[in-house]
């Protein structure tokens, strides 16, 4: 058995992806907080915890937001020297990044060029961040630093030249978390500390749209005017139409299980955010130090010619992801398959082929390579499994 190295980030970023409605792991041990997906398709992450590793057995310290581009590329956008607690996220039309500094209170603004001014100050424990069609940045406050002069029950309005103002003033807010708006301009508002999601009008009128399941919401995402909510409390995924309808997305019970949607399981999902084309979601599982990606249509390769696939035919996710010096790839093959030639060959992301892993007639079953990349360069690379008209591609980092 022939085996190779690389480390496997797979990023379901780029057309040369096929997939079908799922959950599959993105990212294994990396500590994602939030997360949001910019206008490059590049993943924004701000890392609260840190090396604290939970929500309730220690101080937070995290102190990093960190991209991962489309062809896996990951780097730091900012990193600050003491504890900030970075939180919310949002980018305006200028993409200007902006950063809820939960543990400073404050939100800070970073130019497309690295250069950081404050915002927002001596707020308590800034949260969700939203940015309007007109680039005014609204800020909620989720009051767990509870300074008895500044309790958390404030959405503030940042404007175009600099000013702040209180938005919406509400003592019904229970942590205020994730924080979207809709089409008609329309906030919604998820609140940490319990199941509440509360709708807030273009002038600041208040209303509660649903109550969630288990008691505990992470944060909220928006797409064709639905929403999609972590039920920390339930360790699902919700999905909440605008008039309060509540279904389950994803997940079933605690534990870590990829596949069927309602079949797959979290631990405590926390951030969520979903693609540019609305055919994928995001969700970091804080604690577990995972970023999970819900797959909601079947996407076909626009490089070449794919088929349908077969059923049963399936290949995985290498595990463990990132990793070095060794991983494991599978993949399984039914009657479909039988009498058909297999390949599974890895080349890089300008297509040339670096090596062709398996070519021969395999019988229908599971299989499973070890590849050591030693002689790997550090970078992205896709692996494809072929057999017969049908392929399947995953994209892959190798990091060393």
């Amino acid at each position: 058995m022939q085996k190779h190295v690389f480390i496997l980030l797979v990023l379901l970023l780029s057309p040369f992806y096929l997939f079908s409605q799922n959950v599959e792991t993105l990212v294994q041990g990396y500590s994602g907080g939030n997360i949001i997906v910019d206008k490059n398709n590049n993943l924004i992450l701000s890392d609260f915890l840190g090396s604290c590793g939970c929500f309730n057995c220690c101080a937070p310290t995290g102190h990093v937001v960190r991209r991962i581009s489309p062809n896996g590329d990951l780097d730091t956008l900012v990193n600050w020297d003491y504890t900030a607690g970075p939180t919310g996220l949002a980018i305006d039309s200028k993409n200007n990044l902006y950063v809820s500094q939960y543990s400073l209170n404050r939100v800070v603004k970073v130019t497309p060029n690295g250069e950081t001014s404050i915002a927002l100050s001596n707020v308590n424990g800034p949260t969700g961040l939203v940015v309007d069609d007109e680039d005014n940045v609204f800020v909620a406050l989720g009051g767990w630093n509870n300074p008895p002069s500044q309790p958390g029950i404030h959405i503030y309005k940042i404007d175009t030249t600099g000013n702040s103002s209180i938005f919406v003033t509400n003592r019904n807010f229970n942590g205020a978390n994730g924080f979207v708006r809709d089409s008609k301009g329309n906030f919604y508002i998820s609140n940490w500390f319990s199941g509440v999601i509360h709708k807030i009008t273009p002038e600041g009128t208040l209303t509660e749209l649903v109550v969630l399941p288990g008691e505990a919401t992470g944060w909220m995402t928006i797409s064709n005017d639905v929403l999609y909510v972590t039920a920390r409390g339930v360790h699902q995924i919700s999905k909440v139409t605008l008039e309060g309808e509540v279904s389950i997305l994803a997940g079933s019970t605690i534990g870590y299980e990829d596949g069927n949607l309602l079949e797959s399981r979290f631990i405590s999902p926390n951030g969520i955010a979903v693609s540019n084309d609305g055919s994928r979601i995001y969700v970091t599982e804080t604690e577990a130090r995972r970023i999970r990606v819900i797959n909601l249509e079947s996407v076909t390769d626009v490089k070449e010619k794919v088929g349908n696939l077969p059923e049963n035919f399936y290949l995985k996710h290498n595990y463990p992801n990132p990793f070095n010096p060794v991983t494991t790839i599978e993949y399984s093959l039914n009657r479909s398959n039988s009498g058909l030639n297999i390949k599974l060959e890895v080349i890089d992301s300008v297509g040339k082929l670096i090596e062709t892993l398996v070519d021969d007639f395999q019988l229908p079953g599971n299989y499973k390579y070890s590849f050591d990349g030693e002689k790997l360069a550090s970078g992205a690379y896709f692996y494809k499994l072929t057999a017969g008209n049908y392929s399947e591609s995953k994209k892959m980092l190798l990091l060393k």
